[in-house]
């Protein structure tokens, strides 16, 4: 629901979700400047620190420690969970996905609108957000001043408070963006609610202020959403059944959050349960380069070397000179050393470089990964799409566990296209598409090669089957092509399609 006017926000009953949430999201972005202020917010000891419980963990994090003696650049971030996020997305979008069922009419006006949209791009940020925050937001909505088709929407999970049906079905949800200040004041923090329900699209904005949303005012008191065509309700009717909004949770269940009423249904993210690894690995590198700077070589230089415009004057040494006049030294000759001595400590740099390897490859494994996904294992040689699939197993099996999510979740949001497509732009009648992925590991030529052969020698397959597995981007059309020309080519051979009876 849009909140009433002057409620605390964000709500007390998303608190626990929003939270994990904005720490996840703070090591997706991976600034050094987020981790500090989220860890620690400030540079002294705290009464945080001391305490147990909730509080008193994360400001025990290595990025909420205090260090007064400490440079800016002594803290340096390893940006493997963006790494972690962004390589989600790729095994799940890396290629294009197949749409079936509908009449190749249908066909055609889809892929015209979702090339449109870009489909296969807002797909993949939409898959990195899901891996970073535990899912993802996926609107369908239409601006005929804009468009001549309907649009596509990618909305964070912290963004949003929704609510489920007991059978984890969304039921509703409401929405929450900030505005940019009006007229340069920044006292007043401007908030734009959309609110989905099964119907239609209520919109609301509050000016308020960091932990209150204020009053409701109309919505063309802000630039950014005066424009909204919205009935004396504030709301837009859809015209449809169900709600214009799909979640597509990235993991489930949550361990973490199964008493939490709402949160239960919200999925995991690929990052919990790794965070504190992932700020050890970065304490870890953070002191590796200090190890670099500490072993920096270091002149030293006697007095008796330096040089003086005269008194009141600071002494200076030139690195760069290359005579000296002969300095006096003190003391007796065994313990006489030169003026000028360089000194540069060892650099311990392997012990640094494998535990680091070896944090990595932990903190890659428990977000459900293969090592080998992330290229941490030497690999020899061309191999085989069986010993591909071998190594990098867990990879495969967390990608077949989220496309489940994602095969329902995007099915519901094809078909809301199609009814908007319908509805608002008159464009045939709605219809359910049907999604097909591709091969998680491609074969080699040589060994579609090798199959080809099998299968032509023991005839156990068609002529049009094999076609199928060599080519299988072919369209049937473009299959009984190839058929017909391979049919017509072979002249070794009696030309005959093999399924047939002879």
């Amino acid at each position: 629901m849009i909140p009433t006017n002057e409620a605390k926000w964000p709500p007390a009953a998303m608190a626990l979700p929003h939270n994990g949430m904005r720490e996840w999201a703070t090591w997706w972005a991976g600034d050094t400047t987020q981790l500090t202020r989220f860890y620690s917010g400030a540079a002294q000891v705290r009464p945080s620190q001391l305490r147990g419980g909730v509080t008193g963990a994360l400001a025990r994090f290595w990025w909420g420690r205090p260090d007064p003696g400490a440079s800016s650049s002594a803290r340096v971030h390893v940006p493997l969970a963006a790494d972690i996020c962004s390589t989600s997305a790729a095994l799940l979008f890396g290629e294009e996905l197949t749409i079936t069922g509908g009449t190749d009419a249908q066909h055609e006006r889809l892929d015209y609108v979702l090339e449109r949209v870009g489909y296969l791009t807002t797909l993949q940020g939409a898959a990195q957000s899901a891996a970073a925050l535990g899912g993802v937001y996926l609107t369908a909505e239409w601006d005929t001043d804009e468009a001549d088709h309907p649009l596509v929407r990618v909305i964070d999970a912290d963004h949003a408070t929704p609510t489920f049906s007991p059978w984890g079905r969304l039921r509703e949800v409401t929405f929450c963006h900030n505005l940019e200040p009006k007229d340069g004041d920044e006292r007043n923090i401007w908030r734009h609610f959309e609110r989905y329900a099964p119907g239609l699209i209520e919109h609301g904005l509050f000016r308020g202020t960091l932990d209150n949303v204020g009053k409701r005012v109309p919505l063309e008191e802000h630039p950014a959403v005066e424009s909204i065509p919205v009935d004396s309700a504030s709301e837009i009717k859809t015209g449809l059944d169900q709600i214009s909004a799909v979640y597509v949770p990235n993991i489930t269940p949550n361990p973490t959050w199964r008493d939490h009423p709402t949160a239960k249904h919200l999925g995991r993210s690929d990052l919990s349960g790794v965070v504190s690894l992932l700020d050890q690995l970065d304490e870890t590198w953070s002191d590796l380069m200090r190890e670099r700077r500490l072993s920096k070589a270091r002149v030293f230089v006697s007095d008796a070397a330096l040089d003086t415009a005269g008194p009141g004057s600071p002494a200076t040494f030139d690195v760069d000179r290359e005579a000296f006049i002969g300095v006096p030294v003190l003391g007796s000759v065994a313990d006489s050393k030169m003026p000028v001595e360089l000194i540069q400590p060892a650099m311990r740099v392997e012990a640094y470089l494998q535990l680091v390897g070896a944090m990595t490859q932990d903190i890659v494994r428990m977000a459900g990964y293969s090592p080998a996904t992330f290229g941490l294992e030497d690999v020899a040689g061309e191999q085989t799409a069986t010993e591909v699939r071998a190594k990098e197993r867990k990879s495969l099996s967390t990608r077949e566990t989220k496309t489940r999510n994602w095969g329902t979740g995007l099915a519901d949001l094809l078909e809301l296209v199609t009814a908007i497509d319908h509805d608002v732009f008159g464009q045939g009648p709605a219809w359910r598409p049907a999604l097909e992925w591709p091969a998680d590991v491609q074969p080699s030529l040589g060994e579609l090669s090798l199959t080809v052969q099998g299968f032509r020698a023991a005839r156990s397959h068609s002529t049009r089957n094999i076609v199928q597995i060599a080519q299988p981007d072919l369209s049937p059309e473009e299959v009984d092509a190839e058929v017909a020309q391979i049919l017509g080519e072979d002249t070794t051979t009696e030309a005959v399609d093999w399924a047939e009876p002879v």
